[in-house]
């Protein structure tokens, strides 16, 4: 049997247009007449879809598709032989199994970016505080999370701003997701990339209980930009607690009983 195109070229009269010829010349050709034509439909259509999923991200629907995309991504992970570093949905399936696996009064976060840890584990703790240096990232966050009144954002450098949050919940009990270094795509505002050694003493001197703390981005730890070796880094939260194990598996630090 022919293919449809042999088919289609079967029928054609010569010299009339193909359909897709056709469609080139009406789309491009107007587009033609407004210069960055293209461009300017791209940036909207990305505006709206940046949009619609802010509007969406602290909903049923959010939940809906991730329950079913998170399952999708994780067993492609296992499938390709765990390529590292692993994707946004394999570490938040992580964190939701740490969540299980510690019962924990609170969840901190250093580092909310576009809130998608935040959205995966709102319903995992009863209360969530999360800080982002970037000013645009944290009035989107709390936009997406005016519903949830147990979900808190902080702006500021989390070398300073966590030792207010630890405060406000002393006594409690709390798994920390430490993922608030400087990354390329927004601008810096600190000298140091990261900063961990800062959250790290304040966790240190607080009377909050770390049960479990997970620092992303391991391949990072190389002693310089402000980031520990992970020697240094281990060296480090022994000064937390000694009862704690210490190790690496897919791009993040793990350190908990």
């Amino acid at each position: 049997m022919s293919s449809r195109r042999e088919e289609c070229g079967k029928t054609e009269a010569p010299g009339a247009s193909k359909p897709c010829e056709l469609q080139g010349k009406e789309g491009r050709g107007n587009r033609a007449l407004l210069p960055g034509a293209d461009r300017v439909i791209d940036a909207i259509d990305k505006e709206m879809l940046g949009f619609l999923k802010e509007q969406l991200r602290s909903t049923w629907v959010y939940d809906f598709t991730s329950a079913l995309r998170t399952p999708i991504h994780y067993r492609r992970w296992l499938r390709n032989g765990c390529p590292h570093p692993p994707s946004g949905f394999v570490k938040r399936r992580i964190l939701r199994e740490y969540a299980k696996r510690f019962p924990a009064d609170v969840f901190v976060e250093t580092g909310t970016y576009r809130g998608g840890t935040l959205s995966a584990l709102r319903h995992d703790f009863p209360e969530l505080h999360s800080i982002e240096l970037n000013p645009e990232f944290a009035a989107r966050a709390r936009r997406i999370f005016k519903s949830d009144p147990h979900i808190t954002i902080h702006e500021g450098d989390s070398a300073v701003v966590l030792e207010k949050v630890l405060a406000q919940i002393k006594g409690k009990s709390a798994i920390f997701w430490l993922d608030g270094h400087y990354f390329s795509k927004v601008p810096q505002f600190v000298e140091d990339e990261s900063p961990i050694a800062g959250e790290l003493e304040h966790i240190r001197n607080s009377d909050v209980e770390p049960l479990v703390i997970l620092i992303d981005d391991v391949r990072e730890f190389d002693g310089t930009r402000g980031y520990f070796t992970l020697e240094g880094l281990k060296e480090e939260m022994e000064t937390i607690r000694k009862d704690r194990q210490f190790y690496v598996l897919d791009d993040i630090i793990r350190w908990h009983v």
